[in-house]
């Protein structure tokens, strides 16, 4: 190979195991390539070999120092979530925790009521705005315990009569009903206060009333709902039977009832059974 300055030798990229280096040895001149170095640095210079250190560790500078590397575990800090276990044979219901509970398939299996799918998932929920210690289940494979005070919406309370009630006549006359069609909440009795429902929440009701007289002849009769004593409903028209309803905002212990009006000229029975007098009350909020 003839003499060359390394100034005057063509540039590119990094080195590569082909290319060739100019090496003066007295009058003679010889190449080596990048490869050659290589295999003699493997075979030769043991002293590089890197040892020590454990699966998992790198290095990292210890110091300012030169060549001062010290093995190290990088450590990858948690996750921010509280993981805890029910423990081995818990038999009981799993208690509110940070932020989740993890069971296994025996102790989920050993809760009592509960269903022994493995791919079963166990969940409590938050206690709010909701009435009854029912558990609802979902489908065949999940189970959720509900807060005691959990109750699901579309329930409430309908009533009428089975015994007749005399309605004077052109007198708003509140109506007492002593037979419960429904009633999911016990919002009613039958015998003590019965003219009212009365609801355990703060929401939304949806309420229906029919007011129906025996009457006779071109009388009229009119219905209406009160609130709290309060009217905040009402129709009336010359038929014996008439209806209202309305959605209405409750709070607790707020009550429902219904009037009728009849004008036969005299006084004049309520007509009973389901067909008759009637008041319903159900939660839609």
């Amino acid at each position: 190979m003839p003499d060359t300055k390394i100034s005057a030798l063509p540039t590119g990229a990094p080195a590569t195991a082909s290319d060739r280096f100019p090496i003066e040895r007295g009058a003679s001149n010889f190449s080596l390539t990048m490869g050659n170095i290589m295999t003699y640095v493997q075979s030769n210079i043991t002293g590089l070999t890197i040892v020590g250190g454990t699966t998992g560790q790198v290095l990292a500078k210890n110091s300012n120092s030169n060549y001062d590397f010290v093995w190290t575990t990088i450590n990858i800090p948690a996750l921010p979530l509280a993981v805890s276990s029910g423990g081995t044979g818990s038999t009981t219901a799993p208690n509110a925790r940070t932020v989740l509970d993890v069971y296994s398939k025996a102790e989920v299996d050993a809760l009592a009521g509960n269903v022994s799918d493995g791919a079963v998932t166990y969940a409590k929920l938050a206690a709010a705005a909701i009435g009854s210690t029912s558990e609802t289940v979902n489908g065949t494979a999940s189970k959720v315990v509900v807060a005691a005070n959990f109750a699901p919406l579309l329930y409430g309370c309908s009533v009428y009569q089975t015994a007749a009630q005399s309605i004077p006549h052109n007198t708003w006359t509140t109506v007492n009903f002593d037979t419960e069609d429904y009633d999911d909440n016990t919002w009613h009795d039958n015998v003590t206060n019965n003219s009212r429902i009365t609801v355990n929440f703060s929401g939304r009701v949806a309420v229906s009333a029919v007011g129906s007289t025996v009457g006779g002849t071109g009388s009229s009769c009119g219905v209406r709902i009160r609130k709290n004593g309060t009217v905040v409903a009402s129709d009336q028209s010359i038929e014996n039977t008439n209806s209202v309803a309305m959605d209405l905002t409750c709070a607790a212990s707020d009550y429902f009832e219904i009037q009728v009006l009849q004008s036969s000229g005299g006084s004049s029975n309520t007509n009973t059974g389901v067909g008759g007098c009637r008041l319903a009350v159900r939660r839609i909020k």
